[in-house]
C-alpha cells in the first residue's frame, strides 16, 4: 500500500530494535554477503536504506534498483546512500520500474507484511518480469523448526502483525509460508543460514 509506512518511517528502526534487538540487522548483513559482486540487484521494500552502505562496501560495482512504497522511507534512504553508488530509487507499490535485466532480488523482512496470496502474486510478477532466472536473496521470520523460545517468538510475531494492522491497515493475520513456497514451486535452494534458533532464516533461491 503506497505510503502506508510514512507515519512510522522515522521510528521504524527503533521499533524493530525494541522488539527483536539486533538480530534483524545481523540477518540483513548476512544476506548482503550472498549477493553477487557485479550486475544488477533489485531491492524490494528497501525501507530507510540502512543496508545500502553495507551493500556498497561489499560490492561497490553493483547497480541497484531500490523499490519502496513509502516516499518518506525513500527520502531517508537517499540521505544515507553512498555518493558513488549506482542506484535508481523507485517509489512504487506495483513494481513498476525501468530496469529490465535483474541478476538478483534482495528481500529482507519484506514478505512478512503480506498475506500468503499476496506474497505468491508478488513472486509470480517478478518471475514473469525477469525470465532470466534471477537469484532470490531472502531473509525473514520462520516459525517452523524454531528450537528455543517458540512461545516468545509467536508472541513477537502476533504483536508485530497487530501493530502493522493498526498503523498501516495491513489485512494479513499470519506469516506466509515463504520458504516452503519457494521449495514447493520448484525453486532450488543455493545456500541457507539461520539465526536465533531457526527463528530467522537467510536463504538464496533460484528457479532451475
Amino acid at each position: 500500500m503506497l505510503n502506508a509506512y510514512n507515519k512510522i518511517a522515522n521510528l521504524y528502526g527503533l521499533i524493530a530494535s525494541a522488539v527483536y534487538g539486533t538480530q534483524l540487522n545481523q540477518a540483513k548483513q548476512i544476506l548482503v554477503q550472498t549477493l553477487p559482486k557485479h550486475g544488477n540487484v533489485l531491492i524490494i521494500g528497501g525501507g530507510n536504506g540502512e543496508i545500502l552502505q553495507a551493500i556498497f562496501d561489499y560490492a561497490p560495482h553493483l547497480s541497484v534498483t531500490f523499490v519502496e512504497a513509502s516516499d518518506t522511507m525513500l527520502s531517508l534512504a537517499k540521505q544515507i546512500t553512498p555518493e558513488t553508488m549506482s542506484i535508481n530509487f523507485v517509489h512504487s507499490d506495483s513494481f513498476d520500474y525501468r530496469q529490465q535485466h535483474i541478476d538478483a532480488i534482495y528481500a529482507a523482512f519484506f514478505f512478512d507484511i503480506f498475506s500468503p496470496t499476496d506474497a505468491d502474486k508478488i513472486i509470480q510478477i517478478l518471475e514473469e518480469k525477469h525470465p532470466n532466472k534471477p537469484t532470490w536473496h531472502i531473509a525473514d521470520f520462520n516459525l517452523q523448526g524454531v528450537t528455543k523460545w517458540k512461545s516468545l517468538r509467536k508472541v513477537q510475531i502476533k504483536a508485530s502483525i497487530l501493530f502493522f494492522r493498526l498503523v498501516a491497515n495491513h489485512a494479513y493475520t499470519e506469516l506466509p509460508p515463504l520458504f516452503s513456497y519457494f521449495r514447493n514451486k520448484g525453486f532450488k535452494s543455493l545456500t541457507k543460514k539461520t539465526l536465533a534458533y531457526n527463528f530467522l532464516c537467510i536463504e538464496v533461491f533460484q528457479r532451475p
